[in-house]
């Protein structure tokens, strides 16, 4: 008998036991997703996942399917291969596109852009040469080496400029605060190996590639992030133009009184090293402490990953007072789409009943250095779950029972065997996807995670946070629960309980949160989370 008729048999007498309509199975990915179905006896029902697809943050699209002698999701090997030759390709665009949908005139705009800067940089050669030699390297080969040497020391800045851009850019939308921050920190790292080049000048070229590449990337990110935040004092204006422009106003006239206070500072301490280096490191102390209470200043109106942890939270908190806050809202309010959140205009002046923090109130809290807690690295593909398939399959099923179209599938793993480490960098913010609490007497880590659907919406993933964050506070109850010589058991049962009560919490409260935040000064228009790449696709049969 031909190999192909043993095969439908086979999956013919499966699906007739299971007592659900047989499927045609006319090519190799649909024959490997049938035997690959997993018979899930949860609540009596069966799913099947179906030609799932991975999308990367390279911008890669793996093919899966489900093995179930190894319990894991494989990639087609014949996608693999297609996607390899892409890879290239794939590099190139994420190293020097920007993500999202672009106008056409962007290309055309940067065509010209790149002849432009290389004939500048080529320019620019010749006129770092001729400034050498006007400071009295008369001989042409000296010349030339010093230019050489100041021009290596450039491109080195450069490329790491190139590797900077392609690994965070994306991030600098959703967390323009952090990186400006951050940015700042590198910029005072490179100025101290500049002054680090007097102390070792046998290392010149070495130690002044380190500080003009640190300079580069810091220059690259306060750049890319100096728009959103002016865009937050513009609000609906559309002066965000002018606001730039007298921002660079004022930021040259201030370069040019600080450069004629160092001159004056610089001739009275003289040319010894240890009066440099502590006048640098006072200037530097004052420099961060400065630029840190500029950042804490800004107030931003829209809602990244963690403040909508610091605002659900809160709600989270007060409860009770959540409750009764819907009938203190007037008819003008409550008006508004759940699907299109942003269609009434957020308010001006805050309603004094609002539960939810003001932004004014947020931008108080929320951190300028550490990551985001459970931010976009809370997103993951079927194939990096920490939940093996057949657990995961659990919570799909969850979807079938609610009736739910959802473009999200939440998950939540806990674990007892963390290091001690790994504990450590998850009380301290460092691991910024896990919590850790103490359950049973042993410390338990947990961590949720979301499957997010390529055709998720902004809107979804505010969604996604909010049952994440009740997920999180029904663990926090657990562990009082437990400190109160109630033994609890942490079975798959347990936690997709506690999963189906964070969905059931944002199925009833949303349109309620929503309200209040719109009320409180939220615009919820738009979100800052930024281009989430890593998506998945699925497809439920039952």
């Amino acid at each position: 008998m031909r190999r192909g008729t043993i095969f439908h048999l086979i999956v013919l007498l499966l699906l007739c036991w299971d007592g659900i309509a047989f499927i045609s199975v006319t090519n190799s990915k649909e024959k490997r997703a049938v035997i690959g179905k997993l018979f899930n006896s949860f609540d009596g029902k069966v799913s099947h996942l179906l030609h799932i697809k991975e999308h990367s943050n390279s911008g890669g699209i793996k093919q899966m399917y489900y093995n179930d002698i190894s319990d894991a999701f494989i990639a087609e090997k014949s996608v693999e291969f297609t996607q390899s030759q892409s890879k290239l390709v794939r590099i190139l665009r994420n190293s020097f596109l920007p993500s999202g949908a672009l106008n056409s005139d962007y290309y055309k705009y940067t065509l010209w852009r790149i002849a432009q800067r290389f004939m500048s940089a080529t320019t620019s050669v010749f006129g770092t040469q001729a400034l050498l030699l006007a400071l009295g390297f008369k001989k042409n080969s000296i010349g030339i080496a010093a230019a050489t040497t100041w021009v290596l020391k450039d491109i080195l800045g450069k490329f790491s400029r190139i590797i900077w851009a392609s690994k965070y850019g994306r991030r600098f939308d959703s967390d323009a605060k952090k990186w400006r921050f951050r940015s700042s920190l590198l910029f005072a790292a490179g100025s101290s190996f500049e002054v680090f080049t007097y102390l070792v000048p046998s290392l010149f070229l070495v130690i002044a590639a380190i500080a003009n590449a640190m300079k580069q990337m810091a220059m690259l990110t306060s750049s890319a992030t100096r728009n959103a935040i002016y865009k937050s004092f513009a609000r609906n204006s559309d002066n965000i133009g002018d606001i730039t422009a007298k921002g660079e106003a004022q930021i040259a006239v201030v370069d040019l009184l600080g450069m004629v206070m160092g001159i004056m500072v610089s001739r009275a301490i003289g040319t010894s090293r240890t009066n440099i280096a502590s006048i640098f490191l006072i200037l530097s102390t004052l420099d961060i402490f400065c630029i840190f209470n500029e950042i804490k200043s800004v107030v931003f109106y829209s809602l990244n990953y963690e403040r909508v942890g610091i605002v659900i939270r809160h709600l989270l908190s007060n409860y009770e007072k959540l409750a009764n806050y819907n009938d203190s809202l007037s008819t003008e309010q409550r008006v508004g789409s759940i699907a299109n959140p942003g269609s009434v205009a957020f308010a001006t002046k805050q309603n004094p009943t609002s539960i939810a923090l003001t932004p004014s109130q947020v931008s108080e809290i929320e951190k300028i250095f550490l990551p985001s807690k459970f931010g976009e690295e809370i997103f993951c593909l079927f194939s990096k779950h920490p939940l093996t398939p057949s657990v995961i399959f659990k919570y799909i099923n969850q979807l079938t029972h609610r009736e739910s179209d959802d473009k999200l599938i939440i998950t939540l793993h806990a674990s007892s065997n963390s290091s001690h480490i790994d504990r450590i960098l998850a009380n301290t913010g460092i691991d910024a996807t896990s919590l850790v609490c103490r359950i049973n007497g042993s410390p338990i880590m947990f961590k949720p995670s979301i499957l997010l659907h390529k055709d998720a919406s902004p809107f979804d993933v505010f969604r996604g946070l909010i049952i994440v964050h009740k997920i999180l506070f029904e663990v926090e109850k657990l562990a009082v629960s437990s400190d109160e010589a109630r033994s609890i058991d942490l079975d798959d049962e347990t936690l997709i309980n506690i999963v189906n009560n964070g969905y059931k919490f944002e199925k009833e409260n949303l349109r309620l949160i929503v309200n209040n935040l719109r009320v409180s000064g939220w615009d919820m228009s738009k979100f800052m989370f930024g281009n989430i790449r890593r998506r998945v696709e699925w497809e439920i049969q039952t």
